[in-house]
């Protein structure tokens, strides 16, 4: 069986065929690898050979066919905690930004619009893009974060339970390249804060809003012991 591809006049035969099998009660699918037989005389049809399971060989070389080009290789920097074709992890030691804030319609926005702009304190936090957006979750200590590191409730509006990002009109990278990292980080901090997603973002008694106030235009830390424990670890979320 062969087909033409007009747009350049090559003749392809067909060679491989995957099948793929799919129970109703089972969302794994289980995939077999067969040569295909050439049809006998003409008007009949290609005839598949024995099932052989999918090995990793096969998959290289399809993944190679399919990207031509030969991807670049990236120098690993110490903040990258993970990263694949299909996502980057890394973390940000506790730092000083300014954050800023969309208050309409809000009964405080007087308090919260006098933080716009303002530097404060971060926690460290980690964060995750794959193909679905950007995860954001907190570190109890100012450290590089292991597998078995607990994660902490990121302490920012717009930040959902799961860790998700509600990224709305978010500036952002559209790659997953070490080379965005800056542009990520850069997007999530210069963004507009601007509804809580999260019950419990702190455990500072009088609310995130009262935080943010106490650590604007200061030189103190952000206090650890007032982040919310996300009951996950580094490898879970990776999970």
């Amino acid at each position: 069986m062969n087909i033409t591809v007009a747009s350049n006049e090559l003749q392809y035969t067909l060679e491989t065929a995957v099948l793929i099998y799919r129970s109703r009660n089972n969302s794994t699918p289980f995939i077999t690898l067969h040569s295909v037989q050439p049809p006998d005389t003409l008007g009949t049809l290609p005839q598949l050979g024995a099932a052989r399971p999918i090995d990793r060989r096969f998959v290289r070389s399809l993944a190679r066919s399919l990207s031509p080009r030969k991807a670049a290789v990236e120098i690993l920097p110490d903040n990258v905690l993970a990263c694949t074709d299909d996502i980057l992890l890394w973390w940000l030691p506790a730092c000083r930004r300014p954050m800023y804030f969309e208050t309409a319609k809000r009964e405080d926005e007087e308090s919260v619009a006098a933080l716009n702009g303002r530097p404060m304190s971060h926690p460290p936090l980690v964060f995750l893009v794959d193909h679905s957006g950007l995860t954001v979750r907190a570190l109890p200590r100012n450290e590089r974060p292991t597998a078995e590191t607990p994660l902490m409730i990121a302490p920012y509006w717009n930040v959902y339970a799961h860790g998700g990002v509600c990224l709305g009109s978010m500036k952002h990278p559209r790659t997953l390249s070490i080379s965005a990292i800056q542009g990520w980080e850069d997007g999530f901090f210069n963004s507009r804060f601007s509804h809580p997603n999260t019950p419990m973002l702190t455990g500072f008694k009088d609310g995130i809003v009262a935080l943010w106030s106490t650590l604007a235009d200061n030189n103190e830390s952000y206090p650890l012991e007032m982040l919310v424990p996300a009951k996950q670890t580094l490898a879970d979320l990776l999970r």
